[in-house]
Parts: structure tokens; C-alpha cells; sequence
């Protein structure tokens, strides 16, 4: 990345870090205003879109926007900051604009985020389901998992989902999101683990 990019990509993420510390106290429409603001800053048409239906959730006062300011309002400083960086700034920033170069490269368009099961596994045996039947000897290696996370982030893909069977079978699942703290994860799970 060219050194005029990333100055501009750190002084973007302090200004939406700084936004984000003063987002639990701000009105509805202020809020508004801030989306408002992250739909113009983004490059992805995409996520230009999925912006503005935020903004409009908060227009409209649903659920999510409900959801969205009470976790703000109950997060660490810590948590606030990862989701800045990892998701915003990495994810909704940076992320298109590698994911173009990455089609100009290779002749096809990343997709925005990737889904991985790194364990098929499940210490539940519910009827129907695939996931009871798999053992350890399935499961994806460690240095198989890190190279797909490593590869996903050099292609623009910041955001993983962790599907499975149950991801936290696998014991060596937290040390994958050290090594690859600059993702932003969700995880499927049943939450018995």
C-alpha cells in the first residue's frame, strides 16, 4: 500500500475511532448522520447499500439500531476499538479497493467475506444433522486454516464466519484469532462449549 494510502487510512480510522467512543451518547439522529458519513467514506457499492440500511434502521428505530447503541453503550473501550479497526476500517475501508486490485490480478472479484468450517465435529448428536459424525482425523489442520485466513486477507476479506459443526471443539480456535486479530469474526455455535 502506498504511503499516501495509508496515512489516509489511519487518519480515517482515528476519526471513526473517536466517532465511535461518543456514538452511545449521541441522539438517533446523529447517528443517522454518522452512517450517513461511513456510506460516503466506503468505495464498495455493496456495502454502500448494506450502509444506508443501517441508517434507515435507525430512521425507522428497529430493533437492531435498539441492539446496535446498547452494545456500544456496554462495550470495553478494547472491543469498541477491534470493531473499528476490524470491521470498519479493514472490512468496509480497506477491504474493496484490495478485492478490485485482487480482479484486475486474477480476472474475478473476491467475494466480501469468507466462510470457513474448521471443524466438523459436534459433541451434540441431533437427529438429521451431518455434524455428529465426523471425528478429529476431519478436521482442517491448523497450518491448512492459518494459510486460508492469511490468503483471505491478502485477497481483501476481513470478515470470517466460522461455521461447523461446533467451532469450539476445536482447541486451538482462539490462538487462530490472535494470530489473525486484524479479522473480524462470527461464530456459529450451539454455546454448550
Amino acid at each position: 500500500m502506498e504511503l499516501i494510502q495509508k496515512i489516509k487510512t489511519k487518519a480515517k480510522e482515528k476519526v471513526i475511532l473517536q466517532a465511535v467512543n461518543i456514538l452511545p451518547n449521541l441522539s438517533d439522529e446523529n447517528l443517522i448522520r454518522f452512517f450517513s458519513l461511513l456510506g460516503n467514506v466506503t468505495t464498495d457499492k455493496g456495502l454502500k447499500k448494506s450502509v444506508k440500511e443501517i441508517e434507515n434502521g435507525f430512521r425507522q428505530g428497529t430493533p437492531f439500531s435498539k441492539l446496535f447503541k446498547k452494545v456500544l453503550k456496554n462495550s470495553s473501550k478494547k472491543s469498541k476499538e477491534k470493531l473499528v479497526k476490524n470491521l470498519i476500517v479493514n472490512y468496509l475501508l480497506l477491504g474493496p479497493d484490495m478485492r478490485r486490485k485482487a480482479k484486475e490480478e486474477l480476472g474475478f472479484m473476491p467475494p466480501a467475506f469468507l466462510v470457513i468450517s474448521p471443524s466438523m465435529r459436534c459433541n451434540l448428536r441431533c437427529i438429521g444433522c451431518y455434524a455428529g459424525e465426523y471425528t478429529k482425523k476431519d478436521d482442517l489442520p491448523f497450518e491448512v486454516v492459518d494459510r486460508i485466513l492469511k490468503e483471505a486477507k491478502e485477497l481483501g476479506m476481513y470478515f470470517c464466519v466460522i461455521s461447523g459443526g461446533e467451532p469450539f471443539f476445536r482447541e486451538d480456535l482462539l490462538k487462530l484469532w490472535e494470530k489473525h486479530n486484524d479479522m473480524y469474526f462470527l461464530v456459529y455455535t450451539n454455546g454448550t462449549l
